[in-house]
């Protein structure tokens, strides 16, 4: 019989260690959201006194934001793919008038050869 109580007695023990665990667990991550309800609320809130927010307005202006961010984000990649054409067309001359440029050096150093041939041979 003593053996049967105390076999009793650890299992409630260790329930109710396992519910200590677990509300404890609870209770830490409801700190934790409300920390991060906190940081939300003095990033919309700290320039506007005396306001009162509740959780759900924080979320809704945390979603509007974010919304916000979306479509701010979405037309900056769209602008940077419409500038990928000209970026190319630009990249593409570039290489052109270097060839160019090349090209053109060489002339010169051909015909200042030609010229100063010219010149000896008079």
């Amino acid at each position: 019989m003593r053996i049967l109580h105390l076999m009793y007695k650890t299992r409630v023990e260790s329930s109710f260690a396992a519910l200590a665990t677990k509300s404890c667990c609870k209770k830490m991550r409801r700190i934790r959201l409300n920390d991060r309800f906190a940081e939300l609320f003095s990033f919309f809130y700290s320039k506007k006194p005396l306001v009162k927010a509740n959780k759900v307005d924080i979320l809704t202006d945390a979603n509007r934001l974010l919304n916000k961010l979306c479509f701010e984000a979405q037309k900056l990649k769209e602008s940077n793919e419409a500038l990928q054409v000209p970026l190319k067309n630009l990249k593409a001359e570039k290489i052109e008038l270097r060839d160019e440029k090349v090209r053109l050096k060489a002339e010169k150093e051909r015909m200042e050869k030609l010229l100063i041939s010219i010149s000896f041979s008079r």
